[in-house]
């Protein structure tokens, strides 16, 4: 080698003034390879900023707020002069002076883009992360497979930067950014190497909440990362719990660990898989176990009876014979303008799209402004309801037709000037499609009418909060902000005209509806409240009605 080589080390920090002077004092020691140290802080409250400060490395703060593993480490990558770029946890001590040189080694190989090394147990490391670190890491080297251990850790890496560049990590994962990001690299065909002779001792005696947290971030990314993996289940985990007890029982009596880790052994267990159960179910950490069961428990009740009042809303609208077949009550509130919020957008217009008519209320009222009008649905049940109506309304120059909105559509080039999308976008994953067809069909300066829900209402957000689903359909791919889905509409060639809510977002909602069935006047002063109370807070609108124009081309 010739001169020493050019390396950036990232380290990462969050109130670690107890480990980080030793860690610095080890990089800036090392052999045969110079070494620039950047620390990213993610707003420590003790001592670390004074300690980093006191060795020349590149300080950069991270506000605690706005901490992801992925984003710190992007931050480290960008502010990286140097080719190849270490990762190393401030309570991550290297071994040796030869640590930074043997992890880097193996990029010499131009078919390698990473390089994990060896974690070696502190020496006041509990028995049963001992036993998980011998057992995970080896003492030969060879390349990585994906799920096969040791995996791929930031605590104690090296990455090619070109590699990084091509493709940062994942700022939106909770934690295992690293395991993402080296299975797409792996995926690639490119290499990962585990080098056991770069070293560094890592390990945690974390208390049962700390342990508890750490494998809900765990259990919440393996979800994300692959939503179709078995998802943990409480018979698996109650398995575990005794099995893994026993395991860990037997550990402390081999190495004679003693009494302490005996009694703590099945506290370790049960907040290791209580952390599995509420990060596989999405449930947030920050509430005592109880609390957040009680609250889940509650809410899917709430749930489940508003499904039943929901669905026995269209069947009462036919036992009270206010409509020969099953119908939602809001279609029979023909007299209510604010259903047909579009009217006049209407005016001057002379051929309509309704995509994704349903049972087709919209197809027959924009008929019965005068327009030529197609609508069309993959629902064959719902076209069924949609022509009874129109032909029970003598809708004039209407009719509907059997399509996908997610396929090309039917019709000839700015063949309709005004398009109606209600309820469609959020059952799509790609929207830029729709969008694009959309835009196909309509004529230059014609008005695009659409609705989407509301995805950030304090309803929603309590349901994710509780680990439960929170779409307002189950067939929802997607749901927006208001701000959102304006950026997907400008993206797409339209200009926002403007927006406004649908009316308040509440749990009570089917209750309403099973009302309504049975009294259209009590529905409509229902109605009429919640209306106002989204005019009022429009954040809290179950959704937005948008019209947008289509640009000329």
């Amino acid at each position: 080698m010739n001169g020493p080589r050019a390396v950036s080390v990232i380290v990462r920090t969050f109130n670690e003034a107890d480990h980080l002077q030793r860690t610095l004092t080890a990089v800036f020691a090392q052999r045969d390879v110079a070494p620039e140290v950047i620390v990213v802080d993610s707003g420590s409250t003790d001592d670390t900023l004074a300690i980093a400060r006191a060795f020349p490395v590149r300080l950069i703060q991270l506000p605690h707020d706005e901490f992801t593993y992925g984003r710190a480490l992007n931050l480290g990558f960008a502010a990286a002069t140097a080719p190849v770029v270490a990762s190393l946890s401030a309570h991550a001590l290297p071994l040796d002076r030869h640590w930074l040189r043997n992890l880097v080694r193996p990029l010499d190989d131009p078919h390698v883009d990473a390089v994990v090394g060896k974690t070696l147990p502190h020496a006041d490391c509990n028995p049963f992360d001992r036993r998980g670190l011998r057992r995970r890491f080896g003492t030969t080297a060879r390349f990585l497979i994906d799920g096969a251990a040791p995996g791929f850790s930031n605590a104690n890496s090296a990455v090619r930067r070109s590699a990084w560049l091509e493709a940062p990590y994942d700022e939106s994962l909770p934690f295992s950014e690293d395991v993402l990001w080296a299975r797409r690299r792996l995926g690639l065909g490119r290499g990962i190497v585990y080098a056991p002779d770069a070293a560094a001792y890592h390990s945690h005696n974390e208390t049962t909440a700390q342990l508890r947290r750490r494998f809900r971030a765990e259990a919440r990314a393996r979800e994300i990362i692959d939503p179709h993996q078995a998802r943990y289940r409480l018979s698996s985990l109650l398995v575990d719990l005794v099995g893994g007890l026993l395991f860990d029982w037997r550990t402390v009596l081999r190495t004679r660990a003693g009494r302490r880790w005996a009694w703590f052994a099945p506290r370790r267990r049960w907040a290791i898989n209580v952390g599995r159960w509420l990060g596989s179910r999405g449930i947030e950490a920050d509430r005592s176990l109880w609390r957040a069961l009680l609250d889940r428990g509650w809410l899917r009740a709430i749930c489940f009876a508003g499904g039943v009042a929901g669905r026995l809303a269209p069947r009462v609208v036919q036992l009270t014979r206010k409509h020969p077949r099953p119908m939602h009550p809001k279609h029979l509130l023909t007299e209510r303008r604010d259903h047909f919020w579009y009217a006049e957008h209407l005016r001057g217009g002379a051929r309509a799209l309704d995509i994704g008519c349903n049972t087709g209320a919209h197809t027959n009222f924009v008929a019965q402004q005068g327009l030529a009008v197609i609508g069309f649905d993959v629902d064959q049940t719902a076209l069924g309801h949609a022509r009874f109506l129109l032909r029970w309304e003598r809708a004039p120059r209407a009719f509907v037709v059997r399509a996908g909105a997610d396929r090309t559509f039917p019709f000839a080039d700015r063949a309709f000037d005004r398009v109606l999308a209600f309820d469609v976008i959020e059952h799509l994953d790609d929207a830029a499609h729709l969008l694009a067809e959309i835009g196909r069909v309509l004529a230059d300066d014609g008005l695009l009418l659409l609705t989407a829900p509301n995805a950030e209402t304090s309803w929603k957000k309590r349901l994710r909060r509780a680990g439960l689903p929170s779409f307002a359909d189950p067939g929802h791919r997607v749901e927006y902000t208001r701000a959102g889905l304006e950026r997907v509409l400008r993206a797409a060639g339209f200009t926002p005209l403007e927006a406004s809510p649908v009316v308040a977002d509440t749990p009570w909602a089917p209750w309403f509806d099973l009302a309504g069935a049975v009294s259209l006047k009590l529905y409509g002063k229902l109605a009429d409240r919640k209306r106002a109370h989204a005019l009022r807070e429009p954040g809290e609108s179950t959704g937005f009605r948008l019209v947008a124009r289509k640009a000329r081309s």
